[in-house]
Order: C-alpha cells, then structure tokens, then sequence
C-alpha cells in the first residue's frame, strides 16, 4: 500500500503527467508557452518582497500571477544550487503540502539543480519521512528551458524506506531568477516560485563541496533527514575526511579537539560497508543504515572505555547485542584502536567475558563486523577507526575494513 502510494504521487508530482495520463501524452498534457528571459536590470526588493508575501499568504494565483508578470525580465542568475518551494499550482504537490504523507506532516519541499553534472532531485520532507525523486538534466541550448528525465525513486514512512521504479519525463522553464528567487512553468503550465536555499548538493566527486563547511552541512542534513542522496553523502564524506586530515596537518590541535567531541553516544546513519562487502554487492552501495546502532565513548574513565550495540527497537533501548571494552586514542593519526572484552545478549540476560580477539572473531563469523578485524588480532595488533571528523552533532569515520561511516549524536541508550 505505502509503496502503491508512494509510486502514484512520485508520477503525479515528478513526471508532470495527471494521474493516469498515458505516459506517451505526458509532454502535451496541459503545455503552454512560457516567457523567455531577457538580460536586464533587476527589480526593486520591493517587488520580491511583495511577490514572497504573496506567496506566504497563499494569495489566489491571479494576485500571485500579477506580481511575477512585475517583475519584469529576469538578470539570469545561475540556476543551479537548492531551492525551497514557496508556491506552485501543482496540485500534486499542494495535496503533499497539506495532506503529509500516510499520516506524517510535510516539512518542508525543496529542489536540487546541478546542470554542470547533469542532475535534478526534487525532495518532499516529511516529520519522519521523505519522497525523493532525481533525473538527469540537460539545459536547452539558447534557451532557459531544462529536459529531465527521472532515473531514480525512493520513499520513507517512519522505519520503512522503499526503492520504487523512476518514471517519466519532462521540462520546465526559467522565467526569472536572480540571487534570491526564481519562477518556472513546466510541462503542464503550472507556476512555480522558489527561494535558494544554499548550493547544489549533487556532488559528481569528492572535490565539488566548496568547502569542508558546505560538506559537514550535507552530513548534518543527512543525519536527520536520510534524504540525501547516497553518491552526495559518500562525496561529501570523502571530501571531510581528506580535508580534515590535511588540517590536522597543519594545526596538530585539532586532533586533540576531535577526542573531546567524541565523547558521548553516536548513532549510525550511514556507512559503506567493508571493501570486502562492496565486492561482494557488486557495487551496490550499503548506505543508510537500517537498524539502530549505537556506539558510545567514555573518555574521561581510566581507561576510557567503548559500547558498542545493535537494538530491536527504533529508539534503541532494547539491546539485541552489545560489545564493551577499552580504547586508545593514538592522537597524530587521530585512530581509535579498541578491544571488546565483554558481551551480553538480550539486555543483560546472557553475558560472559571474551578472550582477547574474540569479539572480533564473533563479528567476522556472524557478519556484524570485518574479517580485517579478526586478521589485526591475529597479527597482535587492534581492530581500529580512523576518526575524520566529530562536532555536536555528526561525527565520521574510516574503519579498518576501508568502509567510512556517518554517525549522529544522540542519548545514550538505557
């Protein structure tokens, strides 16, 4: 049923069709000519102000309609970056906006523009949820006109999160933009007006965030939506982890603030896997992590100590399995080198002591951790972390097995 739903307002939102439109009759349903911008002048404030306040008011479109055609023509701005909706006829997104999705309220609708990789992602945020469609894009030579074509389709309600079959096509049209605003007309007519909400988050490689602070941003949006797309979170992930690691270079401090930041409890958002576990998907990413998985860290005990747990529930205060024991921090390499000495099952039901690498021994044979790990203990040495990046509220990581992770901070579990 959920993803029935989900299928049928991905079409209707994304593909520009009504529901039930022959998908051959998509491009004609509704279509009509939109204006071409022109290099001019910008407008007044005054007259984006009073266009916005339109918009918030939910002002009948012929007022709202009115103010655009004000105007006048657009300073072309670059297009590219993210956007929030502020307003649009499109019915299909309206009922989103007013309606939630099975019962859990919208949050927010925003629109991911890259034409210098070729990417569009439209995303409907829900208090729990989300609706996330993207596709390629190509820009109209000698026009402000943009085709899509959708490739990928995915849905959220509370725990459950689908992969659902992309469909359709389409294009719309600039009208305006400047550095503050645009409008657009698609396929079918319907208006459309956003605010920019910061750059592009479609990275094509680890070097496209603009910085560190424009990737931790990315991580942090991540770590609470779990909307953002999985090749921008592993980008954005690379991009901190070198960046950080040539930091720590040149100021060695801040690998001595990085341990202060990692004390607390971090809960897995999202990871890659080992290497060996890429391999073995062939290609296929692992990456939100779908259980609740929490790792803590004591570092002011002596000395200082690591739990790390799987839960049954959501809220992680049902313990399926959790690992205990003690860490180092190797500071210039900003390393956690660990080593489990307890276990316990079920709460603390069943619980017994483990010899020296044998939590590593249980992980690799049950698949809950890396076989690399199991091969260090053999060698004397630790399973280990390359820790990248922790602040207040996201932290990441590189572990032994080469898989990198994100974690958000959250309550210890009880």
């Amino acid at each position: 049923m959920v993803a029935d739903f989900a299928i049928l307002l991905a079409v209707g939102l994304l593909a520009g069709a009504p529901r039930g439109a022959p998908a051959a009759r998509r491009v004609a349903v509704g279509a009509r000519a939109a204006p071409r911008c022109m290099v001019a002048a910008p407008p007044s404030v005054a007259v984006v102000d009073e266009l916005l306040a339109l918009c918030a008011a939910r002002a009948p479109r012929a007022d709202v309609e009115a103010a655009i055609d004000r105007l006048g023509p657009s300073p072309r701005a670059p297009i590219d970056g993210r956007w929030s909706l502020e307003w649009t006829t499109e019915k299909e997104v309206l009922f989103l906006r007013d309606n939630g999705l099975l019962g859990l309220e919208c949050t927010g609708i925003f629109q991911d523009i890259s034409l210098r990789t070729g990417r569009l992602e439209q995303l409907v945020l829900f208090e729990g949820g989300f609706l996330r469609v993207g596709s390629t894009a190509a820009a109209q030579p000698g026009s402000e006109r943009v085709d899509f074509r959708f490739d990928s389709c995915a849905a959220r309600w509370r725990g459950i999160e689908l992969a659902l079959p992309p469909k359709g096509d389409g294009w719309f049209e600039t009208v305006y933009a400047d550095e503050r605003v645009r409008v657009s007309r698609d396929v079918r007519g319907d208006t459309q007006v956003v605010t920019r909400a910061g750059p592009s988050e479609l990275y094509d490689s680890p070097d496209a965030p603009e910085s560190v602070e424009h990737a931790v941003h990315t991580l942090r949006r991540a770590a609470v939506t779990r909307a953002v797309g999985p090749d921008a979170v592993v980008n954005a992930l690379l991009c901190v982890e070198r960046r950080m690691r040539d930091a720590c270079k040149a100021e060695p401090a801040r690998a001595a603030e990085q341990l202060r930041a990692l004390d607390g409890a971090w809960r897995l958002v999202f990871t890659t896997g080992t290497l060996a576990t890429q391999d073995r998907m062939r290609g296929n990413q692992i990456n939100y992590f779908p259980l609740a998985a929490v790792q803590q860290f004591d570092t002011a005990s002596s000395p200082m100590r690591i739990v790390n747990g799987i839960y049954w529930d959501d809220e992680a205060q049902s313990p399926l399995v959790r690992f205990s024991g003690a860490f180092d921090w190797l500071l210039p390499q900003r390393k956690v080198e660990f080593d489990f000495d307890r276990i316990a099952l079920f709460g603390d039901h069943v619980a017994f002591d483990l010899p020296k690498g044998g939590a590593s021994e249980l992980g690799a044979a049950s698949g809950l951790g890396s076989k690399g790990n199991a091969q260090l203990e053999k060698q004397g040495k630790k399973p280990f972390f390359l820790w990248a990046y922790a602040d207040e509220t996201i932290a990441t990581a590189r572990g032994g097995g080469g898989g990198i992770a994100l974690w958000r901070r959250t309550e210890p579990p009880a």
